[in-house]
């Protein structure tokens, strides 16, 4: 059986996702765009829709490091959360936590005229929040579902790697492809 690479690389920051499908006779395609109604393209992120356009013996190897950061870390919870066992890890722990602040606005403070940039968007992608109150709308409305944001694959690269120009990460995933 012949397989596919694509590597994709997501705007959101240091984060590629590498995918694998069969270029098998028998695995159905996705819909077309034109097939989905108006509530699913709105619906559709990037992060969320990857999962659901790879073929079911698909797998989605979403590479990190320690510094996948903010943006990047919701785009690889996001392919964890809708790619299920599909979507695998690989790299480092990232470099922030499950959960976070974000977003946010900037001020000046009135007696000083420092300018400042505060957060107040609380992101909980590792336990899942149903809470509007509490957490950043986008985790609320698109990911309430617990994940594990632990690499599945271990790879840390070292500097002896980078002065070889050797990427034991990129390795480990594509070594793993079917």
């Amino acid at each position: 059986m012949r397989y596919r690479r694509t590597a994709v690389a997501i705007p959101a920051g240091l984060l590629v996702a590498l995918c694998v499908s069969s270029l098998a006779e028998d695995v159905a395609a996705p819909p077309p765009p034109s097939e989905l109604t108006p509530a699913q393209m709105q619906e559709d992120l990037a992060a969320r829709a990857l999962p659901r356009l790879m073929p079911a013996d698909g797998k989605i190897f979403v590479l990190v490091d320690r510094v996948t950061f903010s943006a990047a870390l919701v785009t690889a919870a996001m392919i964890k959360a809708e790619g299920g066992d599909r979507a695998v890890l690989v790299g480092e722990t990232m470099g922030d936590a499950a959960h976070f602040w974000a977003e946010g606005d900037s001020m000046t403070l009135p007696n000083s005229a420092i300018r400042l940039r505060y957060s107040d968007g609380y992101h909980v992608w590792g336990r899942g929040c149903p809470d509007l109150d509490k957490c950043y709308w986008a985790v609320v409305a698109l990911h309430t579902r617990a994940v594990s944001l632990e690499p599945t694959i271990r790879a840390e690269p070292s500097f002896a790697d980078y002065a070889a120009g050797r990427d034991p990460v990129l390795s480990a995933a594509l070594s793993r492809a079917p």
